[in-house]
């Protein structure tokens, strides 16, 4: 049992750490991106779901004569109250005309705001912890 417990926290841990870096990593590289001017196409709050509040927004944009959607605000996460969301989406109306970072290499990944923030700190410093304590019952097994 506590072979198992170790293993799942080590993998835990790994992930974790891993999307936090990952975030981390695409945040810096979305600084470099290139920018086109896009179209904001839906802006809302979704409570439709009774346990949890989302931001709903989707934009238009084009590269190379292809129109593509985009979804992301950021890499950074947000706060998940009613007034965080709305303040944010208040920054996206509808019809907004809006500047829309796209990953060259693949410019169907795209975000209104670029940069690594520090939201990437939580994933990966939860995954260090969890890899910590798998190391910390590794040791005390033996």
């Amino acid at each position: 049992m506590t072979l198992f417990l170790i293993i799942a926290l080590a993998l835990f841990g790994a992930l974790f750490l891993w999307i936090g870096l990952r975030l981390r990593q695409q945040g810096h590289a979305s600084a470099l991106w290139p920018s086109t001017i896009g179209r904001v196409l839906e802006s809302r709050l979704d409570d439709s779901d009774s346990d949890s509040l989302s931001a709903k927004l989707r934009y238009e944009y084009t590269v190379n004569g292809q129109k593509r959607i985009g979804w992301r605000i950021s890499f950074a996460g947000y706060s998940p109250t009613r007034r965080s969301i709305q303040e944010m989406l208040a920054e996206y109306p509808p019809q907004a005309a809006v500047p829309v970072y796209y990953d060259p290499a693949d410019p169907a990944r795209s975000t209104l705001k670029t940069g690594a923030h520090r939201d990437w700190l939580l994933p990966a410093g939860l995954g260090a912890a969890f890899l910590g304590v798998a190391v910390g019952l590794a040791i005390q097994l033996n």
